[in-house]
């Protein structure tokens, strides 16, 4: 009976023996897929990684030769379009100077046409002046003489009265 109990108990760790060996190896082969599965997606994210990496890299280098290429091409365009700018900025300077002589000019002419215009105004006006003073002089000893004719008359027909009478 001992025997027998040894012999189940013998059975039972050959047993238990079996199974944490099924386990043992169970468990090992669970985590030898489970480390390649790891490594599976470790090597797609890398493979990933550098594809995106590449892709990045390629996309720089073509920003990069864009702009060596273009950025003096820009340059020069903005050089031509400052030249520009100026030279229309001389012109219309230029233009603005010329009106303004022009109009200096005007001015001066216009200025002169008054002055004479005023001048010869004035002359009439002298002119004028002198005539009607003249006038008014000849009326005045017009009329002066006709008063002392008329005091001669009546001072004579006065005296032709105080003679008669």
């Amino acid at each position: 009976m001992i025997e027998a109990r040894y012999k189940d108990i013998s059975n039972l760790e050959t047993k238990f023996t079996s199974i944490i060996e099924n386990e043992i190896s169970s468990r090992k082969e669970s985590e030898g897929k489970l480390q390649r599965q790891l490594e599976d997606q470790f090597n797609s994210l890398r493979n990933d990684l550098l594809k995106e990496s590449k892709v990045r890299a390629e996309g720089i280098d073509l920003i990069n030769q864009t702009l060596e290429s273009d950025l003096p091409k820009l340059n020069e365009n903005i050089k031509n379009e400052t030249n520009e700018r100026e030279e229309m900025d001389r012109n219309i300077l230029k233009k603005c100077n010329d009106e303004l002589s022009k109009l200096n000019e005007n001015l001066t002419v216009e200025k002169k046409s008054r002055d004479e215009s005023e001048t010869a105004i004035y002359d009439m006006l002298k002119d004028v002046v002198t005539k009607v003073k003249g006038e008014i002089d000849n009326e005045k000893r017009s009329r002066e003489t006709t008063e002392e004719t008329l005091v001669t008359l009546l001072e004579e027909t006065c005296a032709k009265l105080n003679a008669a009478s």
